[in-house]
């Protein structure tokens, strides 16, 4: 299925996009994150689909935490699925180099496995009816430590909270079919390295 990316500032531009979108295709929209709360209802509206931007080149394009734990939060209330691009190179979140030149600026970056065991979280309690931990969203996006993270042969356990918490792998496939599509990386090498690294593959 064909799909197109754009990045959108407002309801009109949502709109636009929507109006002009070829048949059969799907719209992911490029939505900043302090605007989710504006634009995602609109997003679902026209039947489209999130794109959360996670870093970049500089420390300023990186969300906090707390801005992504909200954006998920949001997609997971509305039914919106989404994708993630940019500065997702490590399973955890870390400090790395943000460019590969020499002598690059170091900063905070954002991990995949964080992310997606957020959005299983954020999609079970949406899924049951239940209000969406928003605390624990954000520190499990925070969470570096890989000790953390338990994957069992029926489950993967998040015990970074008081209380740990459990996803069943059926419900991990759904929720990757379903709510927390993609993520991209511009680096092949890393995310494999560091899975491997961490005994993950």
């Amino acid at each position: 299925m064909d799909s197109v990316e754009v990045r959108v500032r407002n309801a009109q531009e949502i709109a636009l996009v929507a109006k002009h979108l070829p048949m059969g295709a799907i719209a992911f929209f490029e939505v900043a994150p302090e605007q989710a709360g504006e634009l995602l209802p609109i997003v679902r509206a026209t039947g489209g689909r999130a794109k959360l931007r996670t870093g970049g080149v500089v420390p300023e394009a990186f969300p906090s935490v707390e801005q992504i734990a909200e954006f998920i939060a949001r997609c997971a209330e509305l039914g919106v699925p989404f994708k993630a691009t940019a500065g997702l190179h490590h399973p955890l979140r870390c400090v790395r180099s943000l460019t590969y030149e020499p002598e690059s600026r170091e900063g905070m970056m954002h991990g995949f496995l964080n992310l997606f065991t957020a959005a299983a979280i954020a999609w079970s309690a949406a899924r049951a009816g239940s209000a969406l931990p928003r605390t624990a969203l954000a520190a499990c996006l925070a969470d570096g430590e890989r000790a953390n993270w338990h994957f069992g042969e029926d489950a993967l356990t998040w015990s970074g909270e008081a209380a740990p918490m459990r996803i069943d792998l059926e419900l991990l496939r759904l929720m990757r079919s379903e709510f927390a599509l993609s993520f991209g990386s511009c680096s092949f090498e890393e995310p494999l390295c560091d899975l491997h690294e961490f005994d993950l593959l």
